[in-house]
């Protein structure tokens, strides 16, 4: 531990020593308008002529902050409650637009609008809501602090509609304040936001109502400002589902004698979700009922060494997920607590430090293990308990460091894994991201038995990557090394014995060119060199 102590202070004073940019944005209040708006599509509503009025003037992809070729008005206002906003896209060529009723956020290659909500107005992590022409919702979280990873999974409560009409199309939609997360201050508040329309033809168009510096390594920092926003969840802040389900199994010798009944069950459970106030949030279940949650996607497991990677779809581990996200390694999975007779959860945040913390049991055992040539599933029939705790600390501009540590136990075996990890912003393009961590292991006879494994086992791991990133090229290099007896049976970690170094780089021509190829590549894999190339439409994210 006081080497631990050690490395914490030294990275602590090495950041403090720096010098961070702060980068300028254009300031737009939102008006306050009492009436709320019925979202229909239509923008008949007189009061949509008083909201604050803003355009799309950017292309930002491919273009660099070029002017748009067609032209979006957008409409904003907020009553205290909801933050509406109406997208009036017109179109020289409506009959080319680009839409079908389809799934929640599966809207991404159809024409669309939308805003990123920057709420804390900390650059780290916001919420993007887009809608296609036909009203179809997608809602996503966002992460700056990951590379600008986008996480689908989270879905909130809020209302949309949309009509295709003869100059383009209209998009209404209300996002309810008690759906967000954001800083418990009395008074005014100000929140990032960059508005959106992706317009797919013969090339991908990105217009935003913000010019985008590609030399940044950043896109959130550059967001505008929504000023004056008064936002409450107090109001509303307890959310209750109580959940009754009744198993009944009948069976009978011949189809003409009567059904005889062997089983009947029945089952309650409860859900809650208590905003203490409107950055902290208690989440609890008792034998919650996940019945009406997605099915997963059918993967096939065919010729595959490791195991299947499963996306978390229940509403109890999934609201506040990204508070426990680390930098460099997968150490919670909240999928491997399959079966839960209780949860508890409080996240929040406050000023630069954000917090998580979440006990829970499982009914059953059901733990990864992994090695250098694959991973195998271990299960047995015992409850186990489970305890996690994560604190991270915002610094300066962009950076943050912080800590987890993990801990789950049942009869003759437990499983602690303690890391330290963050993400260092040297320059507006250069970025050092590392974790290290350390597991301490009790295995149970039947797990030393069926997978020849010691009584305990204790390593460490960590990883450490680079990255140089302008709008023309780049290069990076990673490390990683990964003990032998490494275990994060709480996470998604699924081979150990394993040291990995790659460097590399790419250029990008400039946008809008026709040649063939936009992107070329060279990495080197260990001693292995290898050159990669992008098409012309091939983007690395989402919508950039």
């Amino acid at each position: 531990m006081e080497f631990m102590k050690t490395i914490f202070k030294a990275i602590i004073g090495l950041i403090a020593t720096m010098s961070f940019c702060s980068y300028g944005a254009d300031l737009h209040g939102v008006k306050k308008i009492t009436t709320k708006a019925s979202i229909d599509g239509k923008l008949t509503e007189a009061h949509w002529q008083d909201a604050t009025e803003l355009t799309l003037p950017y292309n930002i992809n491919p273009g660099i902050n070029s002017p748009a070729d067609v032209k979006t008005k957008v409409y904003l206002y907020e009553n205290g409650k909801s933050l509406f906003i109406a997208f009036k896209a017109d179109d020289p060529e409506p009959e080319n637009i680009r839409a079908y009723f389809r799934d929640r956020d599966t809207i991404f290659q159809d024409d669309f609008v939308g805003i990123v909500i920057d709420t804390f107005n900390d650059n780290r992590r916001a919420y993007e809501f887009f809608v296609n022409p036909f009203g179809v919702q997608g809602d996503l979280v966002k992460d700056d602090t990951q590379g600008g990873n986008e996480d689908s999974n989270w879905d909130a409560i809020w209302h949309s509609a949309g009509e295709i009409t003869e100059t383009g199309y209209v998009v209404e939609m209300e996002i309810p304040f008690r759906a967000l997360r954001f800083p418990a201050v009395e008074g005014k508040m100000d929140w990032g936001f960059q508005l959106l329309r992706i317009r797919p033809r013969d090339k991908r168009t990105v217009l935003s109502n913000s010019a985008m510096d590609r030399n940044l390594d950043c896109d959130i920092c550059q967001y505008d400002k929504l000023t004056g926003l008064i936002a409450t969840n107090s109001e509303q802040n307890i959310q209750i589902t109580p959940t009754l389900t009744y198993l009944g199994n009948q069976f009978r010798d011949k189809q003409s004698n009567d059904w005889n009944s062997i089983e009947n069950k029945t089952d309650a459970g409860l859900d809650l979700r208590w905003g203490i106030n409107d950055n902290v949030f208690l989440n609890a279940t008792i034998n919650p009922d996940f019945s009406q949650v997605e099915a997963d996607a059918a993967q096939l497991d065919i010729n595959n060494t490791y195991s299947l990677f499963v996306n978390e779809k229940r509403p109890f581990f999934l609201d506040g997920r990204d508070y426990f996200t680390t930098q460099r390694m997968n150490l919670l999975h909240t999928r491997n607590i399959a079966s839960p007779e209780y949860g508890l959860k409080l996240t929040g945040k406050n000023d630069k430090h954000t917090y998580g913390l979440l006990a829970a049991n499982d009914e059953s055992t059901t733990v990864l293990i992994p090695n250098r040539q694959g991973s195998d599933i271990a299960e047995w029939n015992e409850g186990s308990d489970i305890l996690v705790g994560r604190y991270r600390m915002d610094i300066g501009k962009r950076s943050n460091i912080g800590a987890i540590v993990t801990n789950r136990e049942s009869t003759g075996y437990k499983n602690t894994v303690t890391s330290l990890d963050g993400r260092t912003n040297f320059s507006k393009s250069d970025t050092i991201s590392y974790q290290y961590a350390y597991s301490d292991t009790k295995n149970n006879l039947e797990l030393q038995n069926q997978f020849d494994l010691d009584a305990s086992q204790t390593d460490d791991a960590y990883s450490i990557r680079y990255n140089h990133n302008t709008q023309n090229y780049g290069y990076s290099a990673n490390y990683m090394n990964y003990g032998d007896d490494f275990r994060a049976d709480l996470g998604f970690e699924s081979q150990t014995g394993v040291k990995k170094a790659v460097v590399g780089g790419y250029y990008d021509w400039l946008q809008g060119s026709n040649k063939k190829w936009s992107r070329l590549g060279y990495l080197v894999i260990g001693t292995k060199p290898m050159i990669f190339m992008e098409p012309c439409l091939k983007k690395s994210r989402r919508f950039m």
